[in-house]
């Protein structure tokens, strides 16, 4: 019965998903990482970390600072969460919300959001899966 429960509350807040200032460790990786996504640490460089998940509709890869915080994604997927990614931060979520809204409506495959704490950019095919990358300015490292 307390494993039902704990899935349940897993499942309910959106566990499996990472957001721009998330924490990530041991656990995250295998609270990540299920039958059908898997989350390995793939490259350590100066300045960050990068660990790719894949997943049935493609793959993404977190950015993650030297304080094991989440500073973006870059992701090839054919339904990216653009959502979860950007998470509850009101900051981000506000100027991705207002950037959005102001595009041009015939923009269906092309995303380009520019703002003081918040990058995101992403491009695709018709049929194709998108392509794109998301960067918190203000947690990613400086060079």
């Amino acid at each position: 019965m307390k494993k039902i429960i704990i899935l349940m509350i897993l499942l309910a807040s959106n566990a499996f998903g990472l957001s721009l200032g998330d924490t990530v460790n041991n656990n995250t990786i295998k609270t990540v990482s299920t039958p059908n996504t898997l989350m390995v640490l793939s490259a350590t460089k100066t300045y960050h970390t990068e660990y790719t998940i894949n997943k049935a509709n493609g793959v993404d890869t977190v950015l993650v600072n030297k304080n094991n915080k989440v500073y973006g994604f870059k992701w090839s997927d054919k339904t990216p969460d653009i959502k979860t990614m950007l998470g509850t931060n009101a900051t981000y979520k506000s100027e991705f919300d207002t950037a959005y809204a102001k595009r041009h409506i015939g923009e269906h495959r092309r995303l380009m959001i520019d703002t003081e704490h918040l990058s995101v950019f992403q491009f695709g095919l018709p049929g194709g899966p998108f392509s794109g990358s998301m960067t918190a300015k203000d947690l990613a490292p400086t060079n």
